[in-house]
């Protein structure tokens, strides 16, 4: 099996081992889903921690409303732009790739004799994890 970068199409392996392509591309799928997964679980704490701060002042007396110091909106923004944006964008930039390697898998385990297209941000990480597992590049 060839394995060819996407927008160059540069070889990057030239008679891939199916098993251990389709063993290193199921390894990358993993690896992207448990990042979106703690990406998640950042937004998520991020969100229930700025629900209980609201709930604590909203209980507060309107003397010690008075008093507290509040957060300023621009720090709240800048606080929104880091836990909830970027992880956000993050998400779907790693939720394009998996797609695109679910891809690759499906062609790699349909025809031994494919040429396969990978997403030239993966293709260094797929040459060190088929090397990895015991393919050899060529």
């Amino acid at each position: 099996m060839k394995v060819e970068v996407e927008t160059t199409y540069r070889v990057l392996l030239n008679d891939a081992d199916q098993s251990i392509l389709l063993a290193t591309l199921t390894y990358m799928m993993g690896q992207r889903r448990d990042r979106i997964q703690e990406l998640r679980g950042k937004i998520e704490r991020y969100e229930r921690k700025r629900e209980q701060e609201r709930n604590a002042y909203q209980q507060m007396s309107a003397i010690r409303r008075w008093l507290a110091a509040r957060t300023p909106e621009h720090h709240l923004a800048v606080e929104q732009l880091v836990y909830v944006k970027q992880p956000m964008m993050e998400i779907e930039r790693l939720a394009g790739e998996l797609s695109r390697l679910q891809r690759v898998a499906e062609t790699a385990g349909a025809d031994s004799k494919a040429t396969l297209y990978i997403p030239a941000g993966c293709s260094q990480e797929l040459l060190d994890n088929y090397e990895e597992r015991g393919g050899k590049r060529g």
